[in-house]
């Protein structure tokens, strides 16, 4: 939800809340005041006739009253108190029911006792109500509305300098650009947001040169002294006799040499792949690069007697950088075939969209070793430097692939979407 949206429902919600609330006790007040009128009202009436029958007592007879008020004699046993209460009386204009307030008192007169009702109509006290209410509710809505419009423009015209910062940042792509520079605001906060960025940026850009020309010059360095290594062994065990255990050190440094180096490429891969070095895209055919390797891997699936199938009925299209696609296809396949067993198979299949490679290996499920994650190992004896699946799982997030694992029928398999 965004900002405007929260802070408006916020606040209409409070407003209506205390609208409602007031509403209430508003109705009550009006109501009760109204009431009290009436009474008031019917008390005046009853105290002039009242006064009048102790003037004259003899005027009951003759008396004169309104329509709304009655008097009758009754007898001493049924004397009471005055008291209000509600009635719905018959219009004989309109035919209609309507509310009336009755007040009743008994007054004594010499020997007799007279009661005396006044009927007083609600109708107008009533309408009177229902019209202030009405005006008051569309007050109130136009009130909100006009709140409402308020927020939304004052929001609009505050938040602008915020909005502009956001969609600088959205923007920015520090392996594309230069620093970028945020302007002052008029609103103290956003001016410190700002100038917090400015800076934020500035080391954030020269912290990325920085790492960017390291990871360069350490990728570049290093080649040298692996270089010196391996032609060192070399030399070594060509120019004397050497007896078995001298011989066996001098290959343990060129297999531990070798690794270094690969470990070197696949960290710098991995770094650059981070950073976003891969800017170059053209289209790829799956098909044509799979095509391509599994003639590599036909002699060491020959050594092992390994069955190498593969089965294409859909090629896949792709628009990306040709090396880390590459990458992507060779490390599943030598996955497939280093992890495998003797006489055992690897099946590679390319339909609807999906590349799926199984492979017959360990008769274990490794869906619950985390085998995408960095130097995670499926042989604790394999030379692997287990950056190899992790390598993929990197290509396929930067490309926006799913890749995932199964346990299938005593195969391993391994399943990339690329929709």
């Amino acid at each position: 939800m965004k900002l405007l949206s929260r802070t408006s429902y916020i606040l209409i919600t409070t407003i209506l809340f205390v609208v409602f609330i007031g509403s209430i006790v508003f109705y009550i007040i009006l109501k009760s005041t109204t009431d009290r009128e009436i009474k008031k009202e019917l008390q005046s009436t009853m105290q002039s006739i009242i006064h009048e029958f102790k003037e004259n007592p003899n005027v009951y007879s003759g008396l004169s009253l309104p329509g709304y008020i009655t008097v009758e004699k009754v007898n001493a046993e049924g004397h009471y108190q005055p008291f209000y209460k509600d009635t719905i009386l018959l219009d004989e204009l309109d035919n209609s029911y309507k509310q009336y307030k009755l007040f009743i008192s008994e007054i004594k007169i010499n020997s007799d006792f007279y009661r005396i009702c006044i009927y007083k109509s609600l109708n107008v006290s009533t309408q009177l109500i229902e019209r202030i209410t009405l005006i008051v509710s569309i007050i109130i809505i136009i009130f909100i509305l006009f709140i409402y419009l308020l927020n939304r423009f004052i929001f609009e015209r505050i938040w602008s300098d915020f909005f502009l910062t956001v969609k600088k940042l959205k923007s920015y792509n520090v392996n594309k650009e230069s620093k970028i520079h945020f302007e002052n605001s008029e609103i103290a906060e956003f001016s410190l947001l700002n100038s917090t960025l400015n800076k934020m940026i500035s080391k954030l850009h020269d912290d990325y040169v920085n790492l960017k020309e390291f990871t360069g010059n350490i990728s570049h360095e290093i080649q040298t002294p692996l270089a010196i290594i391996r032609l060192k062994c070399e030399l070594l065990l060509q120019s004397m006799p050497l007896n078995n255990r001298q011989a066996e050190l001098i290959r343990d440094i060129q297999k531990t040499n070798s690794r270094l180096s690969k470990l070197n490429k696949t960290l710098v891969l991995f770094t650059k792949i981070d950073n976003d070095q891969f800017t170059h895209k053209e289209r790829i055919s799956i098909d044509e690069l799979i095509k391509s390797h599994l003639d590599d891997f036909t002699s060491l699936t020959k050594l092992r007697n390994i069955d190498l199938k593969y089965l294409m009925t859909d090629d896949i299209p792709l628009i990306g950088d040709p090396m880390l696609v590459d990458v992507l296809i060779v490390n599943l396949i030598k996955n497939a075939v280093l992890h495998n067993i003797e006489n055992g198979e690897v099946i590679i299949e390319l339909n609807g969209g999906e590349l799926t490679i199984s492979n017959s290996g360990e008769k274990t499920d490794l869906s619950n070793k985390n085998i995408l994650d960095r130097y995670t190992k499926l042989d604790r004896k394999s030379d692997s430097l287990g950056l190899g699946l992790s390598l993929v799982k990197k290509i396929c997030d930067l490309y926006g692939f799913t890749i995932s694992y199964q346990y299938l029928n005593d195969l391993h398999v391994f399943t990339i979407s690329f929709r």
